[in-house]
């Protein structure tokens, strides 16, 4: 994996560099999806996997002003929000960034593009009605601030979320302040349409510490916003009868979003997704 130093040897070189950060991160994708994008207009990039450790966070991120753009992960998302310079309209709605644009000015504009990568997949490859639809959201960190925006976004009528801390499901219901948004409560007979996995267990490969005894009668989709080892690990956990979608899909077309903005061509996904979810055996 190449490391700080080395990135920014080439930015004073006159290449601009593009990277993911997180912690960890070394299981990302994101190389080779910006790759695969900047193929389709014959031309190359330099896209680098940084793991920055969180107590290096912030000295790190004063020598990386000089790249052209940052894919963040976990856990920087939130951190994230209070660096930049400049937010998105999505970005301060969400109060969480996952993707930075940097000028020649030394501005930095911070975007959250899951919310947008979340819908577009469903609605395009998993094919599903959005709007009036209920919904849970598992988890209540930076990954469901920016799905929640954008499920908002597609005409939801209700969002409930659930998380092993019930103070961080506070913060989030507060933060949106939509009454549509709310706390999970057991002991209703909750109808959903749709579930999504937003935890971090995925990423950490980590156990589920959420009782989920409901999903026994659960009919609707459970997408869970992971792919690879990691969602493979969650979905052995899960009753056999769900219908399971892992996250290929919206990582690739939140990633588009990203690629839009740092140079103005939208690629095309579908080729991406289609090619990846091969080698993933993720639903196409």
């Amino acid at each position: 994996m190449p490391n700080i130093q080395q990135a920014m040897v080439l930015q004073d070189h006159g290449f601009k560099s593009f990277a993911v950060i997180g912690f960890p991160i070394q299981h990302s994708l994101s190389p080779t999806i910006h790759q695969a994008f900047a193929k389709q207009f014959q031309t190359s990039i330099r896209y680098e996997v940084l793991s920055i450790e969180p107590a290096a966070f912030e000295k790190t991120l004063s020598q990386l002003k000089n790249f052209g753009g940052l894919n963040i992960s976990l856990p920087y998302k939130i951190p994230m929000y209070h660096w930049v310079s400049k937010l998105t309209a999505r970005a301060k709605f969400s109060k969480s960034v996952n993707s930075v644009t940097f000028f020649a000015d030394g501005t930095t504009l911070g975007d959250n593009t899951d919310g947008a990568g979340l819908i577009s997949d469903l609605q395009h490859r998993v094919r599903l009605h959005l709007s009036g639809a209920n919904v849970l959201i598992l988890g209540a960190g930076g990954a469901a601030r920016g799905i929640t925006a954008g499920l908002l976004d597609a005409g939801v009528a209700q969002i409930r979320i659930l998380n092993r801390t019930s103070e961080h499901v506070l913060q989030l219901c507060q933060q949106f302040n939509q009454p549509n948004i709310l706390a999970f409560d057991p002991y209703s007979d909750h109808q959903f349409d749709l579930i999504i996995h937003a935890t971090s267990a995925g990423v950490l490969n980590a156990p589920l510490a959420l009782d989920l005894k409901f999903l026994e009668n659960f009919k609707g989709c459970f997408y869970d916003i992971n792919y690879g080892e990691g969602a493979a690990k969650l979905k052995s956990c899960l009753p056999r009868h769900l219908n399971y979608v892992d996250g290929l899909g919206m990582l690739v077309e939140q990633a588009a979003l990203s690629y839009q903005s740092w140079h103005s061509v939208m690629p095309n996904t579908a080729i991406v997704i289609k090619a990846l979810a091969k080698s993933f055996n993720s639903r196409y």
